[in-house]
């Protein structure tokens, strides 16, 4: 029989027995004169110093202090030790930043003993250099292994990671199966690596269970909106409503989603727009209004593909006295680059005070 390391021995009550000594030997070789394990009351014990892949014999002699009886001998053999590896990586190597990308690659047991029940995580990683840390670097997904694995077998995972959006640059792609990590000071093939814990399964060489290869992340192609034809009335009354239609056109390679922009309608007496000196008025309080008074729309409810839509609001004139107004759009892209806007047409607006 097939036994792992360490072994549990175990024997049923002998008549008239008050101690147990157990026997442990290679197989070809004689009984040694003295016990493995000696005086021992229960009828079990374990021994964790045997050699793995090696046969063995063992006795158990039951005695008291009169007499002594000997066992049948036994004979079983050490079961040796899985060794999981990870190889074969395939991936596109150039992919846009922010999408999904599909990635295989497979787990071998290259170790002399089946994998048994024992289950394990396969972790993916990006990392900018060699050293595998999961505090410091990118994990893109965590994956249970496909099924046991008995020595020298082999199965191919296949997955699909979403890269952050943002990130661009050339990345290390880690595979590791069974550990967190395989953090290193000195990362020069042939040396030695540490782990942060996640080991679940006792095996030959822990040095073996990554492999990497190199991955280019290059920018996504980007919305470009762009506000044109504005349309709104000569003259008004303060305090009105007004009606403003324009239109918003994404001259960029990709789409806009729901929730990714918006679209402001400021309004000013200043011919030139400074977004940084600005001031938000929502209203007229205390006397004295800011240079800018400002309505956002919103238009955030539907996707905004690579076309163009015209757009109707209603907003409200401030209370003024005869001023000249001018109307500024802006449109912006809520996204983790800056948006690319641009000022088109900007119409004047009188607005009359009646008394």
């Amino acid at each position: 029989m097939e036994a792992d390391v360490p072994v549990r021995f175990s024997w049923t009550l002998a008549a008239n027995a008050t101690q147990y000594d157990l026997y442990v030997w290679k197989s070809g070789t004689s009984r040694p004169a003295t016990p493995t394990v000696s005086g021992l009351t229960q009828t079990f014990t374990t021994l964790s110093s045997l050699e793995r892949l090696q046969s063995y014999e063992w006795q158990v002699v039951g005695r008291n202090s009169c007499f002594a009886t000997n066992s049948p001998v036994y004979t079983f053999t050490t079961s040796g030790l899985p060794d999981l590896t990870v190889s074969e990586l395939t991936f596109n190597s150039s992919v846009p930043s922010g999408t999904v990308f599909d990635l295989s690659y497979q787990v071998s047991n290259v170790g002399n003993s089946s994998t048994g029940t024992q289950s394990w995580v396969e972790r993916v990683y990006l990392s900018p250099d060699l050293d595998l840390r999961q505090a410091d670097d990118i994990l893109l997904g965590t994956f249970p292994n496909l099924s046991y694995l008995v020595a020298g077998g082999t199965y191919e995972q296949r997955v699909q990671l979403q890269l952050p959006p943002g990130l661009i640059g050339v990345y290390k792609l880690f595979v590791i199966a069974d550990q967190t990590d395989a953090f290193c000071n000195d990362c020069a093939p042939g040396q030695p690596r540490s782990f942060h814990g996640g080991i679940k399964m006792v095996e030959l060489d822990e040095q073996n269970n990554w492999a990497y290869s190199d991955l280019t992340i290059y920018p996504s192609p980007a919305p470009d909106l762009q506000v044109s034809s504005v349309a709104a009335p000569i003259s008004a009354f303060g305090g009105d409503s007004i009606t403003l239609t324009y239109t918003l056109s994404n001259l960029g390679d990709a789409a806009l989603l729901p929730g990714r922009w918006t679209d402001e309608v400021w309004i000013s007496q200043q011919a030139v727009f400074r977004l940084k000196t600005a001031a938000c008025w929502q209203g007229w309080k205390y006397g004295t209004p800011s240079p800018y008074w400002k309505v956002v729309c919103g238009r955030c409810g539907y996707k905004f593909p690579t076309s163009s839509r015209v757009l109707i609001i209603c907003m409200w004139l401030p209370m003024q006295k005869m001023t000249l107004w001018r109307m500024h759009l802006k449109a912006t892209i809520q996204a983790a680059r800056p948006s690319r806007w641009k000022l088109p047409l900007r119409p004047r607006l009188i607005c009359r005070w009646l008394r």
